[in-house]
């Protein structure tokens, strides 16, 4: 599978991960109780898919799961006992088995260490495992909707049949004493599940611990699941979008498509630009992790990539100005639009680290050159209205919108609600008056 064009830069203007960090996805997302699950929905994140199959499979799970009247079927005491055995190597052979048992037996009993009861009641806690997990997956192939996610259910069920096997159920009824033999002969059954032993088993539980956090998200949040088309070189069809972190968010409407592949906003500082680019930006990310979006619904063709510029940082070491690490910036992204890759693009504030009219001459030369690219999409925001005025005219594929500033009682307000056209907002010297700026500086 091809890997998903994007970059650290646009990770970060994302905020898509860091446990304790704020607002990031990975935060949002992470109901997990493992520490393995927590790893297994940080390797999710960093591998977006590029293929429609995988990413409809990961849904369905998701989707299942979300129905499933429980909670996470695994006694978390007994995953944290049982760590120790699900670290142990395999029992290629019964008697070398034995003898390596035996060996531990022999040591408890002369008091040198106690390995042999930490294995003793780690092996319990996974047979315990194992029987909750028979017990989850007998339940979850009775659901009536089971064939709709049969693609899903691959796993799941290759792991049902190794425990319905009669050499795993005879042990879920075992009353297992703590004798050698007994020890040994469950260890070398357990080794034999499969080639890998209890590893699909142990990546089966991680997989539920990210899915049925995932599911509290979504009843929290009231997330939905993208729908992927091929019926259009390139689609984002986004309604009641909102930002992930953002629970009162305002929802916006938005279209790209093959007849309208950019997007030109304008809008006030404070008007909610960035917060909306990055709506869509994280809600394409996720949608192509296979994670459900704040949005009514979505609709979109598959994308190889996604590259943000939001908040590009100077760079000191190298003696680079803002408007250098801008340019180089657009340059990279422009090497990978020429390549024909299918992306999506977003520039907030494009050249602002220059003089207005060398921005104004910059941003339009740059959008009317994306504009020729049609199997991208792009969304391009500015405090340079003028350009929109020459836009407007070249490039009917452009769409022009803007995010408004209403007054009240002489002060600017924000309703974060998109609409057809573009600003003419220049409240800057009200705001600076209205906080009492110049009566500081004139005393």
């Amino acid at each position: 599978m091809k890997k998903f064009h994007t970059d650290n830069q646009t990770l970060e203007d994302l905020n898509v991960f860091g446990k304790f960090k704020k607002g990031s996805l990975f935060q949002l997302y992470n109901r997990t109780q493992t520490t393995r699950g927590e790893k297994l929905l940080e390797r999710w994140l960093k591998e977006p898919f590029t293929e429609i199959a995988p990413i409809r499979d990961r849904q369905a799970l998701i989707k299942e799961l979300a129905a499933y009247p429980h909670d996470f079927p695994i006694n978390l005491e007994n995953l944290k006992k049982a760590d120790t055995y699900l670290r142990q190597p395999i029992a290629t052979n019964y008697v070398s088995s034995l003898g390596n048992l035996s060996l531990k037996k022999l040591k408890q009993l002369i008091g040198i260490d106690s390995e042999w009861e930490i294995f003793s009641s780690s092996l319990k806690a996974t047979l315990s495992i194992l029987k909750d997990l028979h017990t989850f997956i007998t339940e979850l192939n009775k659901q009536e909707n089971k064939d709709t996610y049969r693609q899903a259910y691959q796993r799941i069920e290759y792991i049902s049949k190794q425990l319905d096997s009669a050499e795993i159920t005879a042990l879920f009824s075992l009353d297992m004493a703590d004798s050698i033999k007994d020890i040994s002969s469950i260890h070398y059954t357990l080794s034999k599940m499969s080639n890998d032993g209890l590893k699909p088993v142990i990546e089966l539980i991680d997989e539920l611990d990210v899915v049925f956090g995932i599911r509290e998200v979504m009843k929290e949040r009231k997330l939905c699941f993208a729908d992927f088309t091929v019926d259009y070189k390139s689609l984002y069809k986004v309604e009641k979008l909102r930002h992930p972190a953002l629970k009162d968010a305002v929802s916006n409407n938005l279209t790209l498509s093959d007849d309208s592949t950019v997007l030109f906003l304008t809008g006030a500082n404070m008007a909610g630009k960035s917060t909306f680019m990055k709506a869509v930006a994280s809600s394409l990310y996720l949608s192509h992790v296979g994670l459900p979006i704040a949005a009514h619904s979505l609709t979109l063709t598959l994308k190889e990539g996604l590259f943000t510029s939001i908040n590009v940082p100077d760079n000191l070491s190298k003696g680079y100005s803002h408007f250098y690490a801008e340019v180089k910036r657009v340059k990279m992204i422009a090497e990978e639009v020429a390549a024909q890759k299918k992306l999506l693009v977003i520039f907030d504030e494009l050249f602002k680290g220059t003089n207005v009219k060398d921005a104004l001459e910059a941003t339009t030369a740059v959008s009317s050159a994306f504009a020729s690219h049609n199997s991208s999409n792009f969304i391009i925001s500015t405090h340079i209205i003028e350009a929109a005025d020459i836009l407007r005219v070249q490039h009917p594929n452009m769409q022009f919108k803007f995010l408004p500033t209403v007054m009240k009682d002489n002060r600017p307000t924000y309703t974060y609600t998109i609409e057809e056209g573009v600003s003419s907002d220049k409240h800057g010297l009200l705001i600076l008056k209205n906080e009492g700026v110049f009566e500081l500086i004139e005393k």
